[in-house]
């Protein structure tokens, strides 16, 4: 698949992005060049914004559509099984890039075998407490520019990179079809 990307990038004369460490960036006319000042910087904008745009969303009354749901009257979900964990873990991509607890994929396609029992007593672990493990809820986030002055910490984005138990397309989807048939649709 990446040799078939490359050749049609060839073909059209694309030029793949390359991506580079941010050098300095300009906060509140002040130049930083210091890469941990600048990591420091990128890691409050980002942890900040969510806060800053939701603050700009006004409150909606939810609580009428609540209250007037019917309950349901009995939840159980049912456990992951072993074949759940080893289906997700099937189809991730063997890529060598680390997640934030700096485990290559390819590792985890690997060893799937090996780490789909401990795997899967976390996970159902995790659904009878209610609890998630702060580990799953870490994240690594790279900034991209997005267009603009590279100076500006604005004019970038944040690219995530999960933990395997919180990617979208893994284990969030077990859960969720799990959720499916208490939900209305």
């Amino acid at each position: 698949m990446k040799k078939t990307w490359e050749l049609i990038h060839e073909a059209t004369k694309k030029k793949r992005k390359v991506k580079e460490n941010v050098q300095r960036l300009n906060l509140q006319n002040t130049l930083i060049l210091d890469s941990s000042e600048i990591a420091e910087t990128f890691n409050r904008f980002f942890i900040n914004i969510a806060t800053e745009i939701e603050q700009k969303i006004p409150p909606a009354n939810l609580m009428n559509e609540i209250t007037q749901a019917e309950p349901a009257t009995f939840f159980k979900y049912d456990p992951i099984i072993s074949q759940d964990i080893l289906d997700v873990l099937s189809q991730l991509q063997p890529k060598h890039s680390l997640d934030p607890t700096n485990i290559p994929m390819f590792l985890l396609k690997k060893l799937s075998h090996q780490i789909c029992m401990p795997l899967k007593h976390i996970i159902n672990l995790s659904l009878e407490s209610g609890e998630i493990p702060l580990s799953m809820k870490t994240a690594k986030v790279i900034p991209l520019l997005k267009s603009g002055d590279p100076t500006d910490v604005n004019n970038y984005r944040g690219h995530r990179s999960l933990v395997l138990g919180s990617r979208p397309d893994g284990f969030q989807n077990l859960v969720v079809g799990g959720l499916d048939r208490y939900l209305p649709c």
